[in-house]
């Protein structure tokens, strides 16, 4: 009986480390990545800040345009640094939840690896589905409830 001879736990957390480091790697590439294209980066998120935001135009909002002001001296990189860490973060995701699931699909069933794989992708999509309707729905309507009167200014369009 020739058994093939399992990992220590010591070489478990060898084999972790090992796809920890990489997902590391990949989610520093995200992050220059997200880092370099910096003005793209914020078009896309402060795009909610403009009365024409496809939303406002679904909605039937009138025109406006929102000035945001940054008040702190370092606020500006600040801002710059976490969106670009969210931004690595989404972009990262799926290659973690690969990466983990090469990790623990060595101990799982046949059925069960295929199993979770429909539950990791399903949760994935789920995901991307929140994201949408909170980018296109959520926060536009709390961007513009939220809004002080006096930072909005009507524009005769």
């Amino acid at each position: 009986m020739n058994k093939e001879a399992e990992p220590t736990f010591w070489e478990h957390l060898d084999i972790l480390r090992n796809y920890i480091l990489q997902i590391l790697i990949v989610a520093l590439g995200c992050g220059v990545l997200a880092f370099a294209f910096k003005e793209e980066l914020f078009s896309i998120v402060l795009a909610p800040k403009d009365s024409n935001f496809v939303t406002y135009q679904w909605l039937g909002f009138p025109p406006f345009r929102l000035e945001l002001i940054n008040v702190g001296l370092t606020d500006p990189f600040m801002i710059h640094l976490k969106t670009t860490l969210y931004f690595a973060l989404i972009g990262v995701s799926p290659y973690l939840l690969f990466q983990l699931y090469r990790f623990i699909s060595p101990a799982l069933y046949r059925n069960e690896q295929r199993c979770a794989v429909y539950v990791a992708g399903s949760g994935y999509v789920m995901f991307l589905i929140g994201m949408l309707v909170n980018y296109f729905l959520i926060f536009p309507l709390t961007v513009r409830f939220l809004a002080p009167t006096s930072l909005v200014r009507k524009s005769k369009i």
